[in-house]
């Protein structure tokens, strides 16, 4: 082969070695494209599965639920019938077809005509129905400062500062938040219809109002039965904020201490109890 023909045939070679090279690169390419593919299916039907077992576990739990619910109503008509015979019944009070009980140590029970729709325990304090709404609480702190005269400091020097016991009380509210109780509203079913998640709810019980004040995280806010049940109206006004404070029948609403005495003239010191740890009541000597 001359020098010409030998030139040629490199340059075949050559064309050849790209080609193969190519062909080579372009194997590599859909193979990883193949196994980024594949690798995405994986975990496309991990997270299928993972959010299958989510919900396998969280129907799970809530049958887990409604079971412990279902087993807490019966436990509280056993409750209920013993209280009865041995008089641990504070209260029965009806509204319509639905008796809120109390018993001793603040349990309180919720029965619909002769079935328990809220078992004892469930809540710490159960107010009365209004527009067929009822205030609740869970078990906890209350938080409530308004009738605390004096604290203590770690020293055991007395503090009876009303600034200085209110920031005591956020700053061991802001380091044990567990340890206080948070506030809700249930329906007639016992279902809540505003989650027990708020530091407070203004106190709406007789008072005729069609919205009530809220407080989560202390930021303030409004609610309007309406959108807790729609037969309630709204509001003539909703932007005047002053739906809950009505001038005209202030008087009328507010706690008194004469509220503490029943029909014979007997002081209800239970009734003086709740108002102080409902935050209803102050001593004007405090």
């Amino acid at each position: 082969m001359d020098m010409e023909e030998l030139h040629e045939f490199a340059n075949i070679l050559t064309q050849k070695e790209e080609e193969y090279n190519t062909t080579i690169e372009q194997a590599a390419n859909a193979f990883t494209q193949m196994d980024e593919e594949f690798e995405n299916k994986i975990e496309q039907a991990a997270n299928t599965f993972t959010q299958m077992d989510e919900e396998f576990e969280n129907k799970i739990e809530q049958a887990a639920n409604a079971l412990t619910e279902k087993e807490l109503l019966k436990q509280s008509e056993m409750e209920y019938l013993e209280a009865k015979a041995s008089g641990d019944v504070r209260s029965e009070t009806a509204y319509g077809n639905l008796t809120i009980i109390e018993l001793t140590k603040s349990r309180f029970g919720i029965k619909c005509d002769a079935e328990f729709i809220v078992p004892f325990g469930k809540y710490e304090w159960i107010e009365g129905f209004d527009h067929g709404l009822s205030r609740v609480r869970t078990h906890g702190l209350t938080g409530y400062t308004k009738n605390i005269t004096a604290i203590f400091d770690d020293d055991w020097n007395e503090i009876t500062d009303r600034k200085i016991i209110e920031e005591k009380e956020a700053e061991y509210r802001m380091k044990h938040p567990e340890k206080y109780a948070k506030w809700g509203i249930i329906d007639e079913t016992g279902k809540e219809v505003l989650p027990t998640e708020y530091d407070e709810i203004w106190k709406f019980y007789g008072k005729n109002r069609l919205s009530t004040k809220v407080v989560k995280d202390g930021v303030e806010d409004e609610i309007y039965f309406h959108n807790l049940n729609s037969s309630i109206p709204m509001p003539a006004n909703t932007k005047k904020r002053s739906s809950y404070f009505d001038e005209n029948d202030s008087d009328n609403n507010c706690f008194k201490i004469n509220d503490c005495y029943d029909y014979e003239g007997n002081f209800d010191y239970d009734r003086l109890e709740d108002a102080i740890l409902d935050g209803e009541y102050v001593s004007e000597d405090w």
